[in-house]
């Protein structure tokens, strides 16, 4: 497994956006270990963006350890519910209705 920082604990972020996804890896001290950029071709729907994102997650874990994750942030443009976790029809992010993002990424983690 890749050397993190000296408890290898690190911390995910996803942003969504209506032209660009990103996933960030990196730990408390916000240094950036790994950064994936995708296109979001917004035409697929968000059920294939969200299977994009699972995908490069997968293979981040094929490098760094799952377990010593230690939180996951999600930035999204509203409208959008950050209590409940759903995108409610972002202009950007065309047919994100109602969108339970925080319960699909937690069984999508949850599933490798």
């Amino acid at each position: 497994m890749h050397t993190l920082t000296r408890l290898n604990r690190y911390y995910l972020g996803f942003d969504i956006g209506g032209t660009k996804c990103t996933i960030v890896l990196g730990d408390k001290i916000f240094k950036v270990h790994k950064k994936i950029v995708f296109a979001t071709h917004t035409e697929r729907g968000y059920t294939e963006i969200l299977n994009e994102f699972k995908r490069h997650t997968y293979k981040l874990f094929e490098k760094y350890n799952k377990n010593n994750l230690v939180k996951i942030g999600i930035s999204c443009g509203g409208p959008l519910d950050s209590e409940k976790g759903i995108i409610y029809s972002p202009p950007n992010l065309p047919g994100w209705d109602a969108v339970p993002i925080v319960d699909i990424l937690r069984r999508n983690l949850e599933s490798m």
